[in-house]
């Protein structure tokens, strides 16, 4: 199996380097769930992929997340599929409204937690159901000043 690259690798585009936390994270779920990482050109073309189906903003800004994700699966050869089904804020969990209809999506796998870090700048990171690291995008990690929030993430 090839090595994790973090957003920072060598051979990874200047944007996901110097922007890409949030997009690293996503595509790190997929290849958690699948057992299999992704290589350099990989993640580049999926970079490019979600820039133009509108997933990512102009100010390479994540627009839409799951489907990032959902990109990655069909990179790796795998079926699953995420969607976005809440946030954890403060100590409560809101689940997305459509989710009161489908119970199942109300148990997630999954969290994208948005931090502070004490440099003042936004960085993103998954997390276990207990807040627990489980990959950093950015190595070395950098140290937090506080949580914003966390995405909550179903895969079925």
């Amino acid at each position: 199996m090839s090595k994790v690259l973090f957003q920072n690798s060598e051979g990874l585009l200047p944007a996901i380097q110097s922007v890409g936390c949030f997009f690293r994270s996503c595509l790190r779920i997929a290849e958690i769930e699948v057992g299999e990482n992704l290589i350099a050109s990989q993640i580049n073309a999926l970079w490019k992929e979600a820039k133009s189906r509108g997933f990512i903003d102009e100010k390479s800004e994540i627009v839409r997340s799951a489907p990032i994700i959902n990109l990655a699966f069909d990179t790796l050869g795998s079926e699953k599929r995420a969607a976005e089904v809440g946030i954890f804020k403060d100590g409560e969990t809101a689940f997305c409204a459509w989710t009161h209809s489908y119970k199942e999506y109300q148990q997630f796998n999954y969290l994208i937690q948005k931090v502070h870090t004490i440099n003042d700048h936004t960085h993103f990171r998954v997390v276990n159901k207990r807040g627990t690291v489980i990959f950093d995008p950015y190595f070395p990690s950098p140290d937090i000043a506080f949580i914003y929030y966390s995405i909550l993430y179903h895969i079925s």
